[in-house]
Formats: structure tokens, sequence, C-alpha cells
């Protein structure tokens, strides 16, 4: 199981870098973003839902096994471009790290510390984002 939240977590974010520009200057914030990562060997695919904060914090969720198995994900984005997200799997008590960068309209994120195939595993992905969106209230 915790496989899956590895593949989760590396194809996301914490999938995080996916969600921003290359540089501080263009971290675009206030912004949701989602995006899938293909299975890779054992890694399952999974789906991948960020908000990036105006203070360039990351907070979302990964899911995988068809959307039966989720892991938290938090974190922040550095003012090079790179980020660094904390993924903790819902119901249960793995962890994981995942860490990135932004690369052009690309995030491209490493998986580590889940003690599952998918530790060491590199996912490319491009950033697509859901627009800006507005709080009121």
């Amino acid at each position: 199981m915790f496989i899956r939240i590895s593949a989760v977590a590396a194809a996301g974010f914490a999938t995080a870098a996916m969600l921003i520009p290359a540089s501080a200057a263009d971290v675009q914030t206030g912004r949701a973003y989602g995006f899938h990562t293909a299975a890779m060997g054992a890694c399952q695919s999974a789906d991948w839902y960020v908000y990036i904060e105006d203070d360039k914090t990351v907070e979302g969720y990964a899911s995988w096994d068809r959307q039966r198995m989720r892991a938290t994900l938090s974190g922040r984005f550095n003012d090079d471009g790179t980020f660094q997200l904390q993924a903790k799997e819902m119901g249960g008590q793995r962890t994981a790290v995942v860490k990135g960068r932004a690369e052009g309209d690309n995030l491209v994120f490493t998986l580590s510390g889940s003690g599952t195939p998918c530790d060491g595993h590199t996912w490319k992905v491009p950033r697509q984002s859901y627009g800006r969106v507005e709080v009121s209230g």
C-alpha cells in the first residue's frame, strides 16, 4: 500500500514542482493545480491536487488505487524554484518526502523515505493550473 503513497508523492509534487515556474519571481501563488502521474515500475499511477498559498506554502493531496488511498501533502516552494513536500498517508502511519524543482513548464520531482520501490524514482510532469482561486468572506 505504501508503494502507492510513494508513487503518488513522487509523481506529484510535494508534486509541487509542476505547480510553479522556474524561479521564485515566477511562482504563481493563489492557484490550484492538478496532474496525473503514470505508473512507473512497481509504483502505481497517482492523481495530485495542490494549492500554492501567497506565502508559497503548499497544501494538497495525492491519491492512488483508483482514489481509494490518499496522502496529504504539505511543504513550501523556495525562492530558487525548488520545493520539498512532506507526504503522510491518510489513515496510516507511513510518510515520505517529495523533493523537486520547476523546469520551464514542467515539474521534476523525486520520492524518498517511503521504504518502497518508488524511492529514488523521478517524474517529470507539465504544470497545469486551474487558475487563480479567490477567497471571499
